[in-house]
């Protein structure tokens, strides 16, 4: 049996899930490459550089023409198009994670390629969507270490900082917004 040991992982996605993925294999000390749509001088693009990972700007460099292979995969972005590309980084005996929700209904026509390329590189993958107690557990540990490891990298991912009556800026996002929250003042019943 295989002894599954990645080295290197692509998060594909920048938001909020895809940093935060990106910040947890870099704990678990993966080399990882993270791609966006964002410029390289993009907030996001720094919060990778600072926690150690390599940003890719997929604009200037699309996730198709790269030649790299990769031991884990991680699409965080729901875009039909970028998980597709993102199968043609896993090498053999890799794992893909797919974190988004597809809302496109697109025909691929090449599907058969992709089986048999995920059948005789002996890959997997799987999707992911719920947590149980012993994960929220595992991510407020890796909370603490991405804090104590990064310094202040967590909370750089929370752009917007709003109070209730200012809820409608929480769905103007600019270019730079990662993560919006917004304060509920005490409720009685």
């Amino acid at each position: 049996r295989i002894v599954w040991k990645p080295k290197k992982a692509f998060v594909v996605g920048a938001g909020p899930l895809g940093l935060l993925t990106t910040m947890i294999l870099r704990l678990r000390g993966l080399e990882v490459y993270t791609a966006a749509t964002r410029e390289k001088e993009s907030l996001k693009a720094k919060i990778v550089s600072r926690v150690g990972g390599t940003y890719v700007n997929v604009r200037e460099t699309p996730i198709g023409i790269l030649d790299e292979k990769f031991d884990l995969v991680v699409e965080a972005t729901g875009r039909v198009e970028a998980a597709l590309g993102a199968l043609n980084l896993l090498g053999p005996n890799s794992v893909m994670c797919f974190l988004g929700v597809y809302r496109e209904k697109k025909a691929c026509e090449e599907f058969g390629k992709v089986l048999t390329t995920m059948v005789l590189g002996n890959r997997l993958m799987f999707g992911s969507v719920s947590s149980n107690k012993s994960h929220f557990q595992m991510g407020i540990k890796d909370m603490f270490e991405i804090k104590r490891r990064y310094k202040n990298e967590l909370n750089r991912l929370i752009t917007k900082d709003l109070h209730l009556a200012d809820f409608k800026e929480a769905f103007n996002s600019g270019r730079e917004d990662i993560k919006n929250i917004i304060h509920f003042k005490e409720w009685k019943r």
